[in-house]
């Protein structure tokens, strides 16, 4: 479990993840802006067994070490190489380094 400035998140027993809370930017991840008051499930490709939520943001890694952000990005701190904020989970982890240097 994990918890941002106003959004939380949950790992299922089978990986799976559910948020719910504040959406302002993005940061549940289902594709809204929209705040829920009940868990939505948030699609990611791989199973999700660690998640932070940030103001704003959150960082998710998969079981293949795989590394998806998503929401706020005024500053760039989603790391993608640009300012655009994301709504859904973007995989990051090509930006960085080859699947031998994890």
């Amino acid at each position: 479990m994990s918890d941002g400035e106003s959004s939380s998140f949950a790992i299922s027993s089978s990986n799976g993840v559910f948020a719910f809370g504040n959406n302002d930017y993005g940061q549940l991840g289902d594709n809204t802006k929209f705040t829920r008051f009940f868990p939505v499930k948030i699609f990611v490709q791989n199973s999700i067994f660690r998640i932070v939520a940030r103001s704003g943001y959150t960082l998710a890694v998969d079981t293949n070490h795989d590394v998806y952000l998503w929401g706020i990005n005024t500053f760039g701190q989603l790391g993608t190489g640009n300012l655009d904020q994301f709504t859904t989970p973007q995989s990051i982890t090509h930006f960085f380094c080859s699947r031998n240097d994890y």
